[in-house]
């Protein structure tokens, strides 16, 4: 390892171990000389790290190891890995309500596009009529206009 990024790795091995034993990183930008805001994004990218080699090398990365590389206490570590644990659950569940919010707008579109084609059925277009306006395969439209019909049985307690 060329001898500046050597530098730069125990750089950032030394603000985790700073602030793993209760520096904060204000006062470690400041006899670092470095921006506060860069001094939070290389601790970011460090436990990061951390949390990578310890969920993806579970097997083969040894605790002890870390901690020397590190120099911080066990307690630390596992402190870094639970609040990225916690982060990488909150993204998880953060996505999972992202694909929740889109599954129900999908929903509610093709709700209202069955229902739009329902009522052109009903009042006399033929699905092939639908079809060609829309782009829409005759299978489809066929299949949205049942699925409406049925929840309308359903709802008005037809069946």
């Amino acid at each position: 390892m060329p001898p500046r990024c050597a530098e730069k790795v125990s750089r950032n091995r030394a603000i985790i171990a700073r602030h793993a034993v209760g520096e904060s990183y204000k006062s470690i930008a400041v006899s670092l000389g470095i921006s506060y805001g860069r001094v939070l994004e290389l601790a970011a990218r460090e436990r990061d790290r951390i949390f990578k080699l310890m969920l993806d090398d579970a097997v083969t990365t040894e605790p002890k190891a870390l901690m020397a590389e590190y120099s911080v206490s066990e307690e630390a570590l596992s402190n870094i890995v639970a609040a990225e644990l916690d982060k990488f659950r909150k993204r998880q569940h953060e996505d999972y309500l992202r694909e929740l919010k889109c599954d129900k707008e999908e929903n509610e579109y093709l709700v209202r596009q069955a229902s739009d084609f329902y009522v052109d059925f009903v009042s006399g277009s033929s699905i092939d009529e639908m079809s060609e306006e829309s782009g829409i395969a005759e299978s489809d439209i066929l299949s949205l206009v049942t699925t409406h019909l049925h929840v309308l049985i359903e709802k008005h307690g037809l069946a």
